[in-house]
């Protein structure tokens, strides 16, 4: 994919020097590019755009004063995919605006030339199918990296969390199941995460408790404190804290973790539906190249 966002660079910019050099006609460069390179009408709006981005940025360089305005003839996709490339006869004929004429059928009809110029435009079928199929799968590995990226932030939001709470432990002397009160009275949803971070950060100190009655009751499920992996990187700081309240530093540390978990949560969600889509629109070329002997 990213092969073909250089060559829409490179098709841009031949486009864009015609016009600033030569004074060439941007959608007369495009429309020579479209057929020289078989290019689809997605592709050739993606050439339009940037060709005119970059001569409005050129343009604009040049001009002097405060009030810089810029104008020229921008490029036009209907322009050069509605339209086939004119047949050129020799010699030179004066430019001149015609009306258009009221079309038979016989004369509406489009020519073999016209045709192929149109179908090279829009792609075959599965030239399209293959290109949705590189956009999906370039989607795939951003969400990817996006997941991965929430994840590891969540991380570090439960290692803050089960260090402030060791902090509160060995220097303020709070218990484990003080803290775990605490939490969940303020943010009585997430206690099923409360007590497995609590649990962690205990273990970690050499200290096991027992979650009071009415944590149990506000919590939605059992816990079990060997469903997760203890974070190893816990460690004591030696910070002041506050009176626990909804602004103190362990509670903003479990919303910051809660806000994490959600990133994570959306993101993971936009990695199984780019998936989803990456193995349909893989299934269908490989059916599609199955069932046609040439493409």
């Amino acid at each position: 994919m990213a092969n073909i966002e250089t060559r829409i660079q490179d098709f841009a910019t031949e486009a864009a020097d015609a016009f600033l050099n030569r004074s060439v006609d941007l959608n007369a460069t495009i429309r020579k590019i479209a057929s020289r390179e078989s290019l689809n009408r997605e592709k050739v709006a993606r050439v339009v755009e940037e060709a005119n981005r970059q001569v409005f940025l050129k343009v604009f360089d040049k001009q002097a004063g405060a009030d810089r305005t810029v104008t020229f003839p921008v490029a036009d996709t209907s322009k050069i995919v509605d339209q086939a490339p004119a047949k050129v006869a020799s010699g030179t004929a004066a430019m001149v605006r015609v009306t258009r004429p009221v079309m038979t059928k016989a004369a509406s009809e489009k020519s073999a030339s016209q045709m192929d110029f149109e179908r090279s435009l829009s792609g075959a079928p599965i030239q399209v199918a293959k290109d949705y199929l590189d956009k999906a799968i370039l989607a795939l590995e951003i969400y990817r990296e996006k997941a991965a990226m929430a994840l590891e932030k969540v991380k570090n939001s439960e290692v803050a969390f089960a260090k402030e709470a060791q902090r509160m432990v060995a220097l303020e002397g709070y218990t484990y199941p003080e803290l775990a009160t605490a939490m969940v009275e303020l943010r009585p949803k997430f206690a099923s995460r409360i007590a497995l971070l609590l649990k962690a950060a205990a273990a970690h100190m050499g200290e096991r408790f027992h979650l009071p009655e009415d944590f149990e009751k506000k919590a939605s499920a059992a816990i079990d404190a060997g469903e997760h992996d203890v974070v190893t990187q816990i460690s004591c700081s030696k910070l002041p804290v506050e009176v626990i309240n909804g602004s103190h530093k362990l509670v903003v540390s479990l919303d910051t973790l809660i806000s994490q978990v959600t990133e994570a949560d959306r993101a993971n969600k936009n990695l199984w539906g780019a998936d989803d889509t990456v193995k349909y629109l893989r299934n269908e070329v490989r059916n599609y190249l199955a069932t046609h002997r040439s493409a």
